[in-house]
């Protein structure tokens, strides 16, 4: 613990004590801490400047400009008007009524209660079996008050904005500060400024707000800055909770007339600046290796960027930051439009905007190519979203049409900080493949430290999707809360499409949501052209123990996975795979004998150096935590995994091959020793041999018109055809197509893929 950690806990317990005496003061007065009224009703005409898109002038505008965009603003906005009055808010996968009276201490899904006390003696984590603090934060953040207020806005009806009034006055009157549960995370009060900001700026025109109704939000806002001001996750979660308190601290700055408003701003500011740079990585990935999180503390830096003023007023050099990121994060999306649910999951949105999807990002991503001209993100968001329309105005929608797409060719994106690779076809766009050899998360340790993080132990994992289907699926997760078992599941190596060595663990679970001992070791190389895709993923999970996994697909023809794995003894070696419901629709309870698994629409064929793999079947049951998949909080239901298990008795490969089942293409891969290969015909040509007569690695791909090879090494190999080298990354690989170059034969493979 560094001396600047020591001093802030030793400040932190005397400016809690301090707190304890004035919430104690505060509840027996009966009233509220005296905070400044004056000037309230400049809340709603500075408010609206953040918001530029939330008034009537602009969406007349935009109805004008657009009918097409505007009707489809107008539908989203109903949708959730329409939620909350059936009484069925979505909150955390749960309906929750709001229409009558609200009991904010109440969870929305359980019913358990939690006491009006002060913050630090209210219970988070230790609760009851089935209660988890989560949905209670949620209604805290208060994210339908803004449907209420745009709902008014787009339909006139006072009802909405009447709703939305009593609803943030009810909260706080029933929530004085620094007392019950909605004050126990720093991040929730920033939550609430955030989604108390675009609501008035959405109520900004509507005459039914008092004088003093105005000043008692006003006097709350300025209770949420003292406290987030004195409440920084500095050293408890310096990740998006430290950035989105920072965020907000900063927004409250420039919008409320308070006395402490500077240095709100200078604080906030000073954090933005220091520990913004520390969420991503290099290539715009970011460290908390979950993709929730990408956009979650990639929105909270970008409003502020924006409030800054033009090109990011005083955090102006968070700009190249800010393009890597969107960037980075636009090049995860899949086929169907939506992203992969790695990592932890809470189905978090920095803005009052809910999609109907939660893995829905291409809203945001409008956010992203407008302000960036990022042609990423603008192919990602394809027609204007919400979230542009009430950040940007008509003109956003503008600039996000002018802004071409990137052409329709293929690709491989490789995030190498962040040790993943994205592949995507334009021939076959609906083949895509995600490849993960990067590290668990950031700010974890090696050693037995334990660390809180939200990166799952999904270490050479491996997603895709097939014929625009989800084929090999991530089993994301459905809550923080609830018994420790069930939540190490979704984070454990078991429920990721990967392998486990026995003893040599690339993590170990060090508490909730916590990790220790992680693998240091890790390496990530791929390379692409329009019709092969190719990847090599690598770790040293344990003292003398090394696992590798080359990956090579064709988009149309094949997925070939090749593990090579090395131990010090003979020890155990699992393997998951984590089957959409569409693959998985042929597998039976119980698994026939043969030579292919009936995954759809491609079987899975096994073949090892050393014996065969033994296979099972999980489904997630009521009587097991396991086999279980998530991609909303909140929400869990059954998957179906592939397990297979052999032994490893120093050295072992193991090809595994996902084809159609009439395929006569077949791939073999060499490895030191050992050459191991799949399809209907056994073996096949060796590769030549390199430099100093060691045979050379890689793969030879055979069958249905396809002959060539593909190897790696610093050198070509020697003799066999003409060797041409494979793309201009860092990994140097080399192409030969049966004596004939790669150029006279590349657009043949293209269109056979297709």
């Amino acid at each position: 613990m560094s001396p600047h950690e020591i001093l802030w806990r030793v400040s932190e317990k005397l400016r809690m004590a301090r707190e304890r005496r004035l919430a104690g003061r505060g509840r027996r007065q009966g009233s509220r801490p005296s905070g400044p009224t004056s000037q309230a009703r400049s809340l709603l005409q500075k408010g609206a400047q953040f918001v530029p898109g939330a008034n009537r002038a602009e969406l007349d505008r935009l109805a004008q400009r657009f009918p097409d965009v505007h009707q489809r603003l107008k539908q989203g906005v109903q949708q959730r008007l329409d939620q909350l009055a059936a009484g069925t808010w979505n909150c955390l996968g749960q309906p929750c009524d709001l229409r009558g009276p609200v009991d904010w201490s109440r969870d929305p899904v359980t019913g358990y209660r939690w006491p009006l006390e002060f913050y630090d003696d209210v219970p988070i984590y230790e609760l009851p079996d089935g209660v988890d603090v989560k949905p209670v934060w949620e209604l805290g953040r208060h994210q339908f008050l803004f449907t209420l207020g745009a709902g008014w806005l787009l339909t006139g009806d006072e009802r909405h904005a009447a709703e939305a009034r009593r609803l943030l006055l009810d909260w706080i009157g029933a929530n004085p500060l620094f007392l019950g549960v909605h004050w126990t995370s720093a991040l929730e009060p920033g939550m609430r400024v955030i989604s108390w900001l675009w609501t008035l700026a959405a109520l900004s025109e509507w005459s039914g707000w008092s004088p003093e109704d105005l000043a008692q939000i006003a006097q709350s806002l300025e209770e949420h800055g003292t406290f987030l001001s004195a409440h920084y996750s500095l050293y408890s979660s310096p990740y998006n909770h430290l950035i989105g308190e920072a965020a907000a601290l900063y927004l409250l700055g420039l919008w409320i007339d308070s006395p402490h408003a500077a240095e709100w701003r200078r604080q906030g500011a000073g954090i933005l600046l220091q520990h913004g740079p520390k969420q991503f990585h290099a290539d715009g990935g970011c460290v908390e290796q979950a993709m929730g999180y990408q956009f979650y503390t990639l929105m909270f830096l970008t409003l502020a960027w924006c409030a800054a003023g033009p090109g990011g007023g005083e955090l102006a050099s968070l700009e190249p930051l800010l393009r890597s990121a969107w960037n980075a994060g636009a090049a995860f999306q899949q086929p169907d439009g939506l992203w992969p649910p790695f990592g932890d999951i809470d189905s978090a949105r920095t803005l009052p905007v809910i999609p109907a999807e939660p893995w829905d990002f291409s809203g945001l991503c409008g956010v992203g190519a407008v302000l960036f001209a990022d042609q990423a993100s603008r192919t990602a968001a394809g027609q204007p979203g919400e979230e542009l329309i009430w950040l940007r105005g008509t003109a956003g929608v503008e600039d996000l049409l002018r802004l071409p797409a990137m052409d329709p060719i293929a690709t491989v994106r490789r995030l190498p900080d962040s040790g993943y690779a994205v592949f995507r076809s334009a021939a076959v766009p609906g083949d895509w493949l995600l490849v993960d050899g990067g590290p668990i998360a950031g700010g974890l340790f090696a050693d037995a430290t334990p660390s809180a993080a939200h990166g799952h132990a999904d270490l050479l994992q491996v997603l895709a999707h097939v014929g625009g289907e989800p084929f090999l699926v991530d089993t994301g997760m459905s809550t923080y809360g609830g018994p420790r078992e069930a939540v190490d599941w979704y984070r454990d190596v078991r429920a990721h499409n990967t392998l486990s060595i026995e003893g040599a663990p690339v993590a170990r679970h060090a508490g909730r949501l916590a990790w220790s001992h992680v693998c240091p070791q890790h390496r990530l190389e791929a390379a692409d052209r329009t019709d092969l895709w190719l990847a090599h993923l690598g770790c040293q999970p344990g003292p003398g123990v090394v696992a590798d996994r080359y990956v090579l697909m064709i988009p149309g023809v094949g997925l070939w996975l090749a593990d090579q794995i090395r131990t010090p003894e003979p020890r155990r070696v699992d393997w998951s795979f984590n089957l959409s419901e569409t693959a998985a629709r042929d597998l039976g309870p119980q698994l026939e004998s043969g030579e292919l698994l009936p995954t759809s629409p491609w079987p899975l064929g096994a073949k090892s150096s050393q014996g065969a793999i033994q296979w099972s079947v999980l489904r997630g049951a009521a009587n097991s935590v396991e086999g279980w998949r998530g991609v909303e909080y909140g929400k869990r239901f059954p998957g179906t995994q592939l397990r297979g298990h052999a032994t490893c008795p120093g050295e072992l490969v193991v090809v595994f091959a996902f084809t159609p089942p009439d395929s006569q293409v077949r791939a073999t891969i060499r490895l030191g020793g050992c050459v191991v290969g799949t399809g209907p015909e056994a073996g096949g040509a060796s590769l030549s041999v390199g430099p100093g007569g060691v045979p050379a690695e890689g793969w030879s791909i055979r069958g249905n018109g396809w002959d060539c090879d593909l190897a790696w090494g610093a050198a070509a190999p020697v003799g066999g055809g003409q060797w041409e080298p494979w793309g201009t990354t860092g990994w140097r690989c080399w192409w030969r197509v049966g004596g004939r170059t790669g150029a006279d034969v590349r657009q043949d493979h293209a269109g056979r893929s297709r």
